[in-house]
């Protein structure tokens, strides 16, 4: 094997990983909301603070985002 920087080096940074996981975590949050609000309503907060946290890791992963790119 020649090419040994590739199993080192991460195949994104860190704040791109941040930003993409927040926008899971706040897909998923959202979508126990929407599922809160059909069939049980105990679930509405939990979607919600989930989404919460996950729009959390998104920002700070954009904010991290722009201002690697931008040095």
């Amino acid at each position: 094997m020649t090419d040994s920087d590739s199993i080192v080096k991460p195949r994104r940074s860190a704040p791109a990983t941040l930003l993409a996981y927040g926008f899971l975590i706040l897909a998923f949050g959202l979508l126990l909301t929407t599922l809160g609000l059909v069939f049980d309503g105990a679930f509405v907060s939990l979607g919600l603070a989930l989404a919460a946290f996950g729009g959390m890791f998104a920002a700070f992963g954009a904010f991290l985002t722009f201002f690697t790119r931008r040095t």
